[in-house]
């Protein structure tokens, strides 16, 4: 049994299930500000997404790039719609950034090329 060897795995897993995570929130949080654009009474709006979340949760495709695989990790990935909707309400929707896709293809690339080749080193 190699131990420094299934830490680094670990690590690595762990990087790979945080990096999933921050893409998924960006969808998350992309869909609810485009939400938001199409509606007057902002607080109202965000408050009557933050009560809707589940239904976005249950459907589970959030209008960006519905391929197969974004579907899949959405199903897989998805945090725990209490949770979201907590530390959501804590923020104003209309203030996070727009999501940007060249970021989302970079962390595709990272996690479709470089993490299997850095398992492939060790």
């Amino acid at each position: 049994m190699d131990i420094p060897k299934k830490a680094c795995d670990r690590r690595i897993n762990e990087f790979v299930k945080r990096a999933r995570a921050a893409k998924i929130h960006a969808y998350i949080i992309s869909h609810l500000k485009k939400e938001m654009l199409s509606f007057m009474g902002k607080s109202k709006t965000q408050k009557r997404l933050i009560n809707n979340l589940e239904d976005v949760f249950a459907k589970k495709n959030l209008g960006n790039r519905s391929s197969a695989n974004i579907i899949y990790q959405l199903v897989t990935d998805f945090p725990s719609v209490e949770n979201f909707m907590e530390v959501l309400s804590r923020y104003n929707i209309e203030e996070f950034e727009k999501l940007k896709l060249k970021m989302i293809q970079a962390v595709d690339d990272m996690l479709g090329h470089d993490i299997p080749a850095v398992f492939k080193k060790y």
